[in-house]
């Protein structure tokens, strides 16, 4: 899925902050500012 892709590259790209990126069931993904 081309999405899952730039999910991926996106959270590897951000490192430690990855964890801030997460998935809403039925939603989509959702960016926490913790």
């Amino acid at each position: 899925n081309i999405v899952e892709t730039h999910i991926s590259r996106l959270r590897s790209k951000i490192g430690d902050g990855a964890a801030m990126i997460t998935t809403k069931r039925g939603a989509g993904y959702v960016l926490s500012a913790k």
